[in-house]
């Protein structure tokens, strides 16, 4: 190869990681890229096993240590010589990390070296943020951090418990370009102007709470797949007010790289362990909304995904983002055995339950299909199209303090309901079984009679 020949080597390389590495899923272990990334940069990117896999992905078709057999389902030949590089590619993907990306990345020892001699501050800029359309001369103010819990109304109860002492930020917040994670276990507020944040994105991770209140809020970068909140690792977050918008999506823009609108919040897991699930809940005031796109599908407004993962919904309104030709986001997508209960609220878009993933309504509602209708114990009403895929559930429950008239209730009404019966629905192969079955025991019955009647008959 010449030098002329060094920008089809880029574009053919550049083609080899979109089609090989970023859509790799190994069907049988579970492994997905796009899953393991999102765990690599939750952990603060300190793991080299990640950029091990990524590169046995290039090297040998899996990610799947060189000593190990790949799954049939993602193994296929390659050139063996390419291990020899291994060191080689892990220094580099670092280099391009720190260096092209400014990113923060250090090895173990850096980073107690790091906590010992720096104490970043919630004010202290961080990176240089890329521009936005109307470029500002004055600095993005930082969320301010501390530790006093929240003042919450009588009716609400917070999920965490204050910390005994404030301590000192280690490496929370850390902005990274138009990205802040809040990772040291602290308690954030966003409640204005000045501590709120536009064209970024945040990461909550690692037994952190945020909490946003009235007058602030968070909009995620233009053009990005990242959610305007990420709460991942036994994280919480508390939406007491304010406004989340999910990215916005045109590729006729200078920075256009996806088509269609980004997620306001996504509520994750982000390990395998029920231990490491996050919590989220809304309370009127807040407004999430997912990502405009005009040329593709609008941005989701609140994803829960992940076992142990819970939200509870006791107001607020979820809009799905707007797309091309009526494409909407949808207002709550939920999958993986992740629990959200929706006890008030408003939903502009349909919600989708997926995988063992459960949405739980509070009130007096009716299932007709996929339309779900009724009120909740406020009185405000609900129609709203929930599509379950998978083992997905949509389950109806009642509330003591409220008289259905098209549903059960918990306590006692003067009018009792009665639910029909459902009518199961038999193949033919069950409704000939059902008749031989019934065949069966005519016969016997006749032979049990005409057996009875030729003993008792010499005696009548």
């Amino acid at each position: 190869c010449s030098d002329e020949s060094m920008e089809m080597r880029y574009v053919v390389g550049m083609f080899e990681w979109i089609d090989r590495v970023q859509d790799y899923f190994d069907s049988t272990l579970g492994w997905s890229y796009e899953d393991e990334l999102y765990k690599f940069v939750d952990n603060g990117m300190e793991d080299d096993v990640f950029i091990d896999s990524v590169s046995n992905i290039v090297s040998r078709g899996c990610h799947s240590a060189h000593n190990l057999p790949c799954s049939p389902s993602t193994y296929y030949q390659v050139n063996t010589n390419r291990f020899l590089y291994g060191l080689e590619r892990r220094t580099n993907f670092k280099n391009i990390i720190k260096l092209v990306f400014e990113l923060p990345i250090m090895t173990p020892a850096e980073i107690v070296s790091w906590n010992e001699n720096n104490v970043v501050t919630p004010t202290e800029p961080q990176a240089t943020k890329r521009p936005t359309f109307e470029p500002t001369f004055e600095e993005t103010p930082q969320p301010i951090m501390d530790a006093r819990i929240p003042t919450l109304p009588p009716t609400q109860t917070m999920v965490t418990s204050p910390p005994t002492r404030q301590e000192p930020p280690t490496r929370s917040p850390v902005e990274l370009s138009d990205m802040t994670v809040y990772n040291n276990g602290g308690n954030f507020i966003i409640s204005n102007q000045a501590t709120s944040l536009t064209d970024e994105s945040i990461v909550l991770t690692k037994n952190t709470t945020l909490t946003l209140e009235q007058g602030g809020y968070i909009a995620a970068p233009l053009n990005t797949d990242w959610p305007a909140i990420r709460i991942s690792i036994s994280s919480t977050f508390i939406g007491n007010g304010g406004y989340v918008t999910g990215s916005y999506a045109d590729p006729s823009l200078i920075e256009g790289e996806h088509v269609d609108g980004g997620e306001a919040i996504h509520l994750n897991n982000g390990q395998s362990s029920p231990k490491t699930a996050s919590h989220a809940e809304f309370y009127d005031g807040i407004q999430v909304i997912g990502g405009d796109a005009p040329s593709g599908f609008g941005g989701n407004a609140f994803h829960a995904n992940g076992f142990g993962t819970t939200a509870i919904i006791y107001g607020g309104t979820f809009i799905g983002g707007e797309g091309s030709t009526g494409e909407q986001g949808l207002s709550i997508y939920v999958l993986n055995s992740a629990i959200v209960h929706i006890r008030a609220g408003t939903f502009e878009g349909d919600m989708r339950v997926e995988r063992r993933g459960q949405v739980r309504f509070y009130g007096c509602f009716m299932k007709n299909g996929a339309r779900v209708t009724g009120r909740f114990a406020d009185d405000s009403e609900l129609d709203v199209t929930v599509r379950t895929y998978y083992g997905g559930e949509v389950i109806l429950i009642p509330v003591s303090e409220q008289e259905c008239e098209t549903a059960p209730s918990a306590s006692p009404t003067n009018t009792p309901t009665i639910s029909s019966q459902p009518t199961v629905v038999q193949s033919n192969g069950s409704i000939m079984l059902n008749a031989s079955y019934g065949l069966i025991f005519a016969s016997s019955f006749i032979l049990i009679k005409d057996y009875v009647a030729r003993i008792i008959w010499p005696f009548s």
